[in-house]
């Protein structure tokens, strides 16, 4: 029952917490677990393996970025192994991981002088979550530091991942395991985080090395670049941007731990959005940028012909993502029981924190350079070509373009549009109650004693219910792919994420589910205000549902600015959508009130009554179950809020 309490309490805190991402740019998602699909075809020995790993991370020659790949070890030994030797014949150099368990995978990682950087199972951790996680933590990271006094390649620990970093406390848990790492690990540890703050983030010098997530996002170096501006003095007289970001200590560099874009199977050529081809002319795009060595930038120019230049430095590490797509939970659950079954026996129980590479996309998407079955994407050639240094230049089938999505939304207002204007035209009563209603409201509240509309006062309650369905439609399909909702997503069951998925996915079923819960809840309102009058003051369920519905006449200006704003560009459409809920949020209210002002005029229910019939208005039933939503879950709300303001 808590649980389906969590659930729906948490989706109704979307809508009050997401519309303050107004400010915020999209909150990207992490690391989803990787685990065995169908076995690759066997691979010749690896001729490249080289003896004497280094004995600790090393800067690449000239100061170039690391060139890493997100990976997610297989259950299966031989098909580990055989994915890092072909990582390393691609160019890769730094490889991000979970916590490693297996001697054989940090052996063969060692003999091909790879980097793996092991992310601790910490992640998605507001400040309060991570106090009650840090015993936990330590505990790994004391299992990670054992792994990397036998293993030179595994010197490198994530110690939290897409966590609240704007909140001190956070900082000061990441200091003290940084701190603990230093002084109990070998020479060449370095640890770092990921973070989904830029500006905000407060955790600069808690660990050698901040991780940004570049999920999706369609300017990543501009996230390395206010990373770094947020973190250097400008102050300097005469001093420019370009000189000051050029002169920075290294201690403030940043490195991507997450770059690519999600990619539809079943769409082709470069035309069709989230194509195979896309995904690969994304990482075409956006990898020399970040795989540039600012120093060659400034004396020889860019490393591409027509690749802009400027002087900020070189990440120090870029991630892929990922080398392969993510497998069903079940899977990922067997591939970590596979790793536990061959893990160093400390005797400890394990910790319960989380592991940002255990929770997949909420809306199930795949980023893979490789499918589930092994089969290399065209974003493979890209990522290889460009690691390896052997080809800059790619071309990609064009296709044709997809066809445009039925415009439901659109529809579903005329249709509204329809039906008002089919009643107005042929019931004469509804004409003559509309113009009461505005010219003379005593007027109208005797025509609702006296029933004038009866039955039909079904009609406007179903206008209004589709207009709400509308606009709420509109909100989700807007903030879908904010911090906040997905965060909330990812938390939430299996069968929620379903649900939401569904609904976003065709909009029309969305409008109707929204409409048929607002229509029961002003229903059955107005059966409780029905049921609350007696004797002569006595009021019928269609007398309340009139008083009920008629004052939300607003609504229909909401629904067409909802129909609109599915035609805006893409960034205004969040804006628009969500000053439109809250408007139809402050209408609801007010006919709210209007409704109840009519009903004591028209009644002789005691004022004492007023306060327990509002709280059976579903609005604020809503704004109740919101409120008590935040104290129960009120550090997840606060790390919400953090993400809709501050990332």
């Amino acid at each position: 029952m808590r649980s389906l309490f969590s659930s729906v309490a948490l989706l109704l805190a979307a809508s009050f917490v997401a519309p303050a991402t107004l400010l915020a740019s999209q909150a990207q998602q992490p690391a989803a677990p990787e685990s065995p699909a169908a076995p690759e075809s066997p691979a010749a020995p690896d001729t490249v393996q080289q003896t004497g790993p280094p004995s600790e991370f090393e800067p690449p020659p000239e100061g170039r970025p690391l060139r890493g790949v997100v990976w997610h070890p297989p259950a299966e030994r031989a098909q580990a192994v055989r994915a890092l030797d072909r990582m390393k014949k691609a160019g890769v150099e730094a490889v991000r991981t979970p916590l490693i368990r297996r001697e054989a995978l940090l052996d063969a990682a060692d003999s091909l002088r790879l980097r793996l950087f092991q992310d601790l199972p910490a992640a998605y951790l507001s400040a309060g979550e991570l106090a009650e996680a840090l015993p936990g933590l330590r505990w790994e990271l004391e299992r990670a530091l054992l792994a990397a006094r036998r293993h030179p390649s595994a010197r490198h620990i994530g110690l939290l991942g897409h966590s609240d970093t704007s909140v001190p406390r956070v900082c000061e848990a990441l200091a003290e395991l940084s701190a603990r790492a230093e002084e109990q690990g070998p020479s060449g540890v370095r640890t770092y985080y990921e973070t989904p703050f830029i500006e905000d983030d407060r955790c600069t010098g808690a660990a050698d090395l901040a991780l940004l997530d570049a999920l999706n996002h369609e300017r990543p170096r501009a996230l390395l670049r206010r990373w770094r501006q947020a973190r250097t003095d400008t102050t300097a007289p005469g001093a420019t941007l370009a000189d000051t970001l050029a002169t920075a200590p290294d201690s403030v560099r940043a490195g991507i731990g997450a770059l690519g874009t999600w990619v539809d199977p079943n769409t082709e050529g470069l035309r069709a959005p989230h194509s195979p081809a896309s995904q690969a002319r994304y990482f075409e795009k956006h990898l020399p940028l970040l795989l540039r060595d600012s120093a060659r930038t400034q004396t020889a120019g860019s490393i591409l012909p027509g690749t802009r230049t400027d002087s900020l430095p070189a990440p120090a590490v870029v991630f892929a993502y990922r080398w392969r797509d993510a497998s069903p939970r079940s899977e990922a659950g067997a591939a970590e029981e596979a790793g536990a079954a061959e893990a160093d026996t400390t005797g400890a129980a394990p910790t319960e924190t989380v592991q940002a590479f255990a929770l997949e996309d909420p809306y199930g998407r795949v980023y893979g350079l490789h499918d589930r079955g092994g089969a290399p994407r065209p974003a493979m050639k890209v990522v290889r070509g460009l690691y390896t240094g052997r080809q800059h230049v790619f071309a990609f089938d064009a296709g044709s373009a997809p066809p445009g999505r039925f415009p439901w939304l659109v529809l579903a207002g005329w249709g509204l549009v329809a039906v008002l204007g089919g009643i107005y035209a042929s019931a004469s009563r509804f004409r003559g109650l509309a113009q009461r209603y505005f010219a003379s409201h005593s007027f109208y509240r005797d025509a609702v004693r006296e029933g004038r509309l009866g039955a039909a006062s079904v009609v406007p309650l179903a206008v209004v219910g589709g207009c709400a369905g509308l606009v709420v439609t509109v909100f989700l399909l807007a903030v879908q792919q904010t911090g906040p909702f997905v965060q909330m997503l990812r938390g939430a069951s299996g069968q929620t994420q379903g649900g939401v998925m569904m609904l976003l996915q065709h909009p029309w079923v969305a409008i109707l589910i929204v409409a048929a819960f607002y229509v029961i809840c002003l229903g059955g309102w107005a059966v409780f205000l029905s049921l609350a009058t007696s004797g002569s003051y006595k009021l019928g369920p269609t007398q309340t549902l009139m008083l009920v519905t008629w004052p939300r006449w607003p609504v229909l200006f909401l629904a067409a600015g909802a129909v609109v704003a599915t035609t805006l560009p893409p960034g205004w459409v969040l804006p628009v959508s969500s000053l439109l809920l809250a408007a139809w949020v402050l209408v609801s209210i007010a006919g709210s009130a209007r409704t109840l002002y009519d009903f004591a005029q028209m009644t002789d229910v005691s004022f004492t009554w007023a306060p327990a019939l509002a709280l059976l208005n579903p609005v604020l039933l809503a704004v109740v179950m919101v409120f008590f939503a935040v104290l129960e879950f009120l550090p997840e709300m606060t790390f919400l809020w953090h993400l809709a303001t501050r990332s």
